[in-house]
């Protein structure tokens, strides 16, 4: 019974009429330069990280903010 109720793709796309979304999504390539970010350390299950730096402190791309303090 299971494989005489199939609707084909096509159909189904029709139905839920997903066709009218479909189109070329614009990109914007602007860059964003934010004033601040909030960064959060503790964001699953795992042990939270020790801060490196403080609160305000200005930082560098690539500068390590953080430490677990796991060593294997």
């Amino acid at each position: 019974m299971k494989d005489s109720r199939r609707v084909p793709l096509s159909m189904l796309r029709k139905r839920l009429k997903v066709e009218e979304y479909e189109a070329e999504t614009p990109y914007d390539g602007a860059e964003l330069h934010p004033a601040s970010v909030r960064i959060l350390l503790k964001q699953h299950a795992g042990k939270t990280a020790s801060s490196l730096v403080s609160a305000g402190d200005r930082i560098k791309a690539g500068q390590k903010i953080a430490d677990v303090g796991l060593r294997i």
